[in-house]
């Protein structure tokens, strides 16, 4: 319970409907994808304290994950990501500026190993690798903004 033996007021309330519209998967993968591991972890605890299923959180961080493996394998063949290449992954013209900036950070390398990590996410997710798919979250989001390797 977030307010044990207090009285509830308007603004504590106005704060908890802030924190739920705010943090939502895809604000968790846009702070990732700005460089922001302490915002990302704040997120990914508010959706973890807001009921979302890891699952779900899985899921759209292997998409961008995945989708930022592919580009990077573009420009690991010495061409530019097209114009093409972002309709491709729907990736709209507002993001294409932080998913190129992403991009920039890291070589192809390090996106094949945040996949990696990903599989053993969704394996402790299911049950079928031990841990705490939660802790496990948090550090593959460090991971996933390391400065190197």
């Amino acid at each position: 319970m977030r307010f044990p033996n207090q009285t509830i007021t308007g603004k504590d309330i106005a704060g908890l409907v802030a924190d739920s519209a705010r943090f939502d998967v895809f604000r968790l993968t846009d702070a990732l994808l700005e460089n922001q591991p302490a915002r990302a972890i704040r997120i990914l605890r508010s959706l973890k304290k807001n009921d979302i299923p890891p699952v779900v959180i899985h899921w759209a961080l292997e998409r961008e994950t995945r989708m930022l493996s592919e580009l990077a394998f573009i420009r690991s063949q010495n061409r530019n990501v097209s114009p093409a290449d972002y309709r491709k992954f729907n990736i709209w013209q507002n993001r294409q500026a932080i998913v190129q900036s992403a991009l920039n950070r890291y070589p192809l390398a390090h996106w094949e190993s945040c996949l990696k990590q990903l599989s053993n996410i969704d394996r402790i997710i299911k049950g079928r690798l031990a841990g705490n798919a939660w802790l496990t979250l948090e550090k593959w989001l460090m991971s996933f903004t390391a400065r190197s390797l």
